[in-house]
C-alpha cells in the first residue's frame, strides 16, 4: 500500500462525492412518509464516501487482524472486525478511527495481532480515511445538512446494526382503531423479499394503533413487537415499517434492535413504541422491514443456572461475592439477580455495557481475579446478557 493505492482511493472519493450530490438532488423533492424507499437522505449519500474507503481500506485489514474478538457477537468492543460490511462499518464509526488505530498499535492489547509493526499500514490508512472525510464532510456541509458531532466518548453503545433492511414481508391491510389490532407475519411463508427465504414456526407480530387528537390530527402508534423462533435460534436486527408500500422513515425507535430468540421461545424485541402522524385510511396496509434475519447457535441459561453450584456464577464467583454470607468483597453482592441489577454491574441486552461481562474479558484486572474464564464459560454470561438476562 503505497502512494498508487491512496490515488487510487481518492479517485473513488471524488467519484462518490459527484454520485452523492446527484442522490442528495433527487431526495430534497421527497419527504415524510411518502418517500420512496430507494432514496437516500443526504447525510446517507455523503457518507458512502466513508463506506467506499473503509470498504477498501481498513475493512481488510480489520478482517485479517481482528477477527477472532471484534466480529458480530464477539467478545471484542465493537463488531469492527466482521465480515459483514454494514455491521463492521457502523462499528468502526461507533469505535471512532483514532481508538481503532491505537489499539491496532498498541503492544499491549492482542499480540501479535497488535503491534508497532502495523505503523506503516495504519499511516496509508489513516491518510485514505481523512481524505474520504474531508470529502464527506464538504458533501454534507453543501448539502445543508446539520450534524450533531457532541459525542459522549464515555459511553460503549450496544454493537450497532445495519442499517438498512435485506427483507421484507407480505403486506398487511392494518385497520386499527384506537383500542388497537394485532398484526402477525407467518415467518414460514409470509416473507416476500427475498424471494424463498423461510423461518419454518416462526412468527413476528406487532401491535398498531390509531389515534386522533383534539385537533384533528391523526397517528399511528406502533408497540410490542414480538419474535418466536422455531425449531431454531433466530438472530433479529434491525425493524422498519412501510405503511401504504412507503417506509416511513422518521419511526426509528426500532432501527437499533439486535435481539435473539431461542429455539420454540417467544421474545418482546423492545419495550418502546414509534407514533408517526398519518392520514389514516381504512385501506392503508403494513409490512415489516428487517435488516437480518438468521438461525444461530443460542441457547441461553438463566439467572438460576448461572448461579447454581455448578454454574458459571456459582462457580466461579459465589465465593468471594456471596451477599448472604457477610461482606461481599468490594461490596458486589452476586447472591441474587436483584443485587445483580441493583448495583448496575448488567445491562441487558448489551454486553458491552455490563460491567460483569468487560471484567470477564480484561486481561488486566480479570474476574475472577485468578484469570480469564475459559471461552465457553464467557459465552454462558454473553448469551445471558443476550437474551435480556432474565
Amino acid at each position: 500500500m503505497g502512494k498508487g493505492f491512496f490515488k487510487m482511493r481518492t479517485s473513488s472519493v471524488i467519484g462518490y462525492i459527484v454520485a452523492s450530490l446527484v442522490l442528495i438532488m433527487g431526495y430534497q423533492n421527497c419527504s415524510g412518509v411518502h418517500e420512496s424507499d430507494s432514496s437516500l437522505s443526504s447525510f446517507d449519500a455523503c457518507n458512502l464516501v466513508l463506506k467506499d474507503e473503509f470498504s477498501n481500506g481498513y475493512h481488510n485489514f480489520l478482517q485479517q487482524n481482528c477477527n477472532s474478538c471484534h466480529v458480530n457477537a464477539g467478545t471484542g468492543n465493537g463488531a469492527f472486525g466482521d465480515a459483514d460490511l454494514d455491521i463492521a462499518f457502523d462499528a468502526f464509526n461507533v469505535r471512532g478511527y483514532e481508538l481503532v488505530e491505537e489499539r491496532a498499535l498498541d503492544t499491549n492489547h492482542q499480540p501479535p495481532y497488535t503491534g508497532p509493526q502495523h505503523q506503516a499500514a495504519i499511516d496509508v490508512l489513516d491518510e485514505g480515511w481523512m481524505a474520504a472525510k474531508a470529502q464527506a464532510d464538504l458533501c454534507i456541509a453543501n448539502a445543508g445538512v446539520t450534524v450533531d458531532n457532541d459525542v459522549d466518548d464515555g459511553i460503549i453503545p450496544n454493537d450497532p446494526q445495519p442499517t438498512t433492511h435485506s427483507i421484507e414481508t407480505y403486506i398487511k391491510l392494518i385497520q386499527a382503531d384506537k383500542d388497537g389490532t394485532t398484526i402477525q407475519w407467518d415467518l414460514g411463508d409470509e416473507i416476500l423479499l427475498p424471494n424463498g427465504l423461510s423461518f419454518p414456526n416462526a412468527r413476528l407480530e406487532i401491535e398498531v394503533t390509531a389515534l386522533s387528537n383534539v385537533t384533528g390530527e391523526k397517528s399511528y402508534v406502533i408497540s410490542n413487537p414480538k419474535l418466536r423462533a422455531g425449531d431454531q435460534a433466530l438472530h433479529f436486527q434491525y425493524f422498519g415499517v412501510k405503511i401504504n408500500n412507503q417506509v416511513v422513515r422518521e419511526a426509528t425507535s426500532f432501527h437499533q434492535l439486535n435481539r435473539k430468540v431461542p429455539a420454540n421461545q417467544e421474545r418482546d424485541l423492545a419495550t418502546s413504541s414509534l407514533t408517526f402522524r398519518y392520514d389514516i385510511r381504512s385501506t392503508d396496509t403494513i409490512s415489516v422491514l428487517i435488516g437480518d434475519l438468521k438461525t444461530v447457535t443460542f441457547d441461553p441459561p438463566t439467572f438460576d443456572d448461572l448461579i447454581a453450584p455448578g454454574g458459571v456464577f456459582g462457580a466461579n464467583c459465589m465465593s468471594c461475592h456471596d451477599g448472604g454470607a457477610g461482606n461481599p468483597q468490594a461490596g458486589f453482592d452476586i447472591s441474587s439477580r436483584n443485587a445483580v441489577f441493583s448495583q448496575l454491574m448488567v445491562a441487558p441486552y448489551a454486553p458491552n455495557n455490563s460491567e460483569i461481562f468487560k471484567r470477564m474479558n480484561d486481561s488486566q484486572r480479570p474476574m475472577p481475579q485468578g484469570g480469564l474464564l475459559p471461552d465457553a464459560d464467557v459465552e454462558q454470561v454473553l448469551w445471558w446478557i443476550q437474551d435480556g438476562a432474565r
